[in-house]
Order: structure tokens, then sequence, then C-alpha cells
């Protein structure tokens, strides 16, 4: 049989067809099974094993096509339809693996903030330390391509950690920032001096160095370094916040008649810390804590997991609504998320 022939016989028995058809069915099959695998939902091994018996099915498909041809049907029919299967096949498979690109780029590494100790004997250094700390974790909170871990939270697994120390000589503040992966290899490391009374520059500084070392696009933070540049004073807005939060913490140790004189006046500090750096997702956060306004119906569940994607809080509450509703599938995967931001939660999950 010459060449020629003998790829008139592979056209003429559907031979080529049937391979391209069983290449774009294994790619379905095999692109859904690896996303299935990324989800956890499968394992490895019958991914390998997939891939084996497509790899052993391959020559057994093209050997069968070309026995098991039958003249005698509409070829034209079956060469239609056998067209059409292909065409569909394919652009599934392309859609899908589209869609696992897409879905991969999403993929939120996870950071966890420790705190920045002073390394001088100076109180105002160890106070400067804490503040910094609490508002980097903030920006960072605020972007929903990454998972930041609560404030404090002791967690190994995370994909990067950030840790540092400040000290003060004279009119310069010196803060030094590291950025470790979780083998605890050091990732980048950089040494800022500014001076003490100008936070948000020293803020903005750190944001425009330290972002591009994370796995992100550094326009994600644009919204964050232009919050900060918005605030007027760091260091007042801070001192609103503990106040208020202290006075939240105290309603309920009070006598019944004071505690709304109390309520008032956290709220009091919530507004004035607004007034002073508006927009910080942590005063709303705060207020929600301590008010009715997650027991409401009519509340936007989705717009608030998108407006803090990284609150153990809003996952637990919302969590409780979503199981309250009969929804115990979509609350487990709410506290999954609300454990692994912070462990101690409180959640039964946690255990």
């Amino acid at each position: 049989m010459s060449e020629e022939s003998f790829l008139v016989q592979l056209k003429q028995r559907r031979v080529i067809r049937a391979a391209l058809l069983y290449v774009a069915l294994a790619w379905v099959a095999l692109q859904a099974a690896d996303l299935l695998a990324g989800a956890g939902i499968i394992g490895e091994q019958l991914v390998r094993g997939l891939i084996l018996v497509a790899v052993i099915g391959f020559p057994i498909v093209v050997v069968a096509s070309w026995f098991l041809d039958s003249p005698w049907r509409d070829k034209k029919s079956l060469a239609v339809a056998g067209d059409l299967v292909i065409i569909v096949a394919i652009m599934v498979a392309a859609g899908l693996f589209a869609w696992q690109q897409w879905f991969a780029s999403f993929v939120r590494p996870s950071v966890t903030v420790h705190a920045i100790e002073a390394t001088d004997t100076r109180e105002d250094t160890r106070q400067l330390a804490g503040r910094f700390a609490r508002n980097l974790h903030i920006v960072l909170a605020m972007r929903s391509e990454l998972r930041v871990l609560e404030f404090g939270e002791p967690v190994e697994n995370a994909d990067y950690r950030i840790s540092g120390t400040m000290a003060q000589g004279g009119s310069i503040v010196r803060l030094t920032l590291q950025l470790f992966d979780s083998n605890g290899s050091l990732v980048w490391g950089e040494t800022f001096e500014d001076n003490p009374d100008d936070e948000i520059q020293l803020m903005n500084r750190v944001q425009s160095e330290f972002y591009g070392n994370l796995p992100l696009p550094a326009e994600a933070f644009t919204l964050a370094r232009d919050l900060v540049a918005a605030c007027n004073s760091l260091a007042e807005r801070d001192s609103l916040i503990t106040q208020a939060a202290q006075k939240f913490d105290a309603v309920d140790e009070l006598p019944p008649p004071q505690r709304p004189v109390a309520q008032q006046l956290a709220m009091q500090h919530l507004a004035d810390a607004e007034t002073l750096c508006p927009g910080w997702p942590d005063t709303r956060l705060l207020r929600m804590m301590n008010t009715l306004e997650l027991d409401q119906d009519d509340i936007d569940e989705d717009g608030l997991l998108r407006e803090f994607p990284n609150s153990a809080f809003i996952y637990r509450k919302i969590g409780e609504r979503r199981k309250a509703a009969g929804k115990p599938e979509e609350a487990a995967a709410l506290f999954d998320e609300a454990c692994f931001l912070q462990p101690s939660s409180g959640l039964p999950e946690c255990n």
C-alpha cells in the first residue's frame, strides 16, 4: 500500500476523525479532573491514572476505528455528525483551559503580619511599631487578591510572613521589614529611614517597595496607597479606634443606665476617626461588630464578602446566616475560611 493510498484509507475509515475526537474528549476529561484535583475533590493519584488510561487508550481507539469501519452506513451523515462532535469537544476543552488559567490567576496567596518589634527602650517607638504593623495589616486586608490572616495569628502554613523591627535615633525612625515564604526563605527585605512624625509617607514608601515583591500586579494596591495618602493623622486615628474599641468592650460590664452613653461615645470616636481617615474598612467593621447591623434581613451578604475579603468576623456571621437559611454546605465553606483567617475565632469548626 502506497503512502498516498494509506492516507486515503485513513480518511475513508474515519481514523483521523476518530483520533481527533478522542484527543478532544480526553483533553476535556483531563482538564475537568485537574480542576477537581485543584479544588481537593479528587486525589492526584486519580488524575495520574486518567492520564495513563488516556495514553493507553489512544492507539486502541485508532486501531479499532480502522477495523470497525462500516462502509454500508450513511458516511456523509456520520462525517457531519463527527465533525460537529469534534468542534464542540474542542470548544469545550478550550473553554475549560481558559477558565482554568483565569481561576489560577485568582488563587489568593496567604499572608500573615507579625508584630514589628521595637529594638530600643523608647515607649513611643513601641507604640509606633504596633500602630504601623496594624495599619499595614489593614491596607493588605483590603485586597481580595490576598488572604490576610487576622493580625497576630500565629499560623505557620501561610504562604508569606511579614516581620520587622523599628528603632528611633534623633529625628529619624529606622524600619526594617522582611518578607519570608512558607519555607522560611527570605523573599524581600528593606530598611527605611524617615521622619517619625510622617507615618503616611513612610507607609506609602513601604507599599511602593513591598507590593512589587508579592505575586500580584502593582496596580492592585493603588486604592490602598490612595487611602493612606488621604489620611490626615494615622496616630490620632489609631488612638480614636483604640478608645472606641475599649468603650465597646466595656459596655456589657456597665450598669444598664450607663450603657447607651458608652455606646454613643464609642460611635462618636468612630465617626471622628472616619473624618480623619475616610474610607478605612476597619472603622465600619468595628461598628458592625458592636451593633445589630448584620442582624437585619436585607443585608447584601455577597457585597460584604467582597468588601471585607479578609474578615473572619464577616465570614463567621454570614456563615451563621447561611446555616440558619438551610444552606449547610455554603455555611461550612464560610466557617472554614473564618477558621483559616482566625484560628482563635472560637468556632467549633476551628477545633
